[in-house]
């Protein structure tokens, strides 16, 4: 992903041999003009129309295993609070003990999913626990979502911790801020 500042000049010149797939994102949804300059663009409405108080500080929420990942998690939590917004903090680890304590559980993730965390720690089944998260991490960022919760998520991650994320990242519509 690429940010380039509102009213900031700037162009993507293709050097590959293949067409260039370009999606760009703007927040809050806008301009238009980005179309005229490329004949071949598609332009898609905003996502979604949730009603969101611009007023408030906005909650990014952070997902990831804090057991293997805790101190990259928290680095990058003080950078975003630091930033004005609010933290929602998703633990998806299973095996080792988090480095901190999340606002949504790793016991709360697998429950989402209709597991339990005790089961997929005693199976040690790493593509049986890493699946279960998923579809765990899945059930409440949608939630959350839904609820107006969240304006956006953000993940770091090893392998497992990428395969949870991105697994419920995908359920949340085109254009939210991921």
């Amino acid at each position: 992903m690429i940010h380039i500042p509102a009213e900031i000049y700037h162009s993507t010149v293709n050097t590959g041999w293949e067409p260039l797939k370009l999606v760009a994102v703007y927040s809050p949804p806008g301009p238009k003009r980005f179309s005229v300059q490329c004949r071949s663009a598609v332009w898609l409405p905003p996502a979604n129309s949730r009603k969101v108080d611009v007023m408030s500080p906005k909650t990014v929420a952070l997902i990831g295993t804090f057991d293997t990942k805790g101190e990259e998690f928290s680095f990058l939590r003080e950078r975003i609070e630091s930033a004005g917004l609010r933290t929602l903090m998703i633990d998806a680890g299973v095996l080792g003990s988090p480095a901190f304590k999340a606002d949504i559980s790793r016991e709360e993730v697998a429950a989402a999913a209709n597991e339990s965390l005790t089961a997929l720690r005693t199976e040690r089944d790493r593509g049986r626990s890493v699946a279960a998260m998923a579809v765990g991490a899945k059930a409440i960022l949608t939630r959350l979502f839904e609820q107006g919760a969240i304006h956006g998520v953000v993940s770091l991650g090893g392998s497992a911790g990428t395969a949870i994320a991105t697994a419920a990242m995908r359920a949340l519509p085109y254009g939210f801020q991921s």
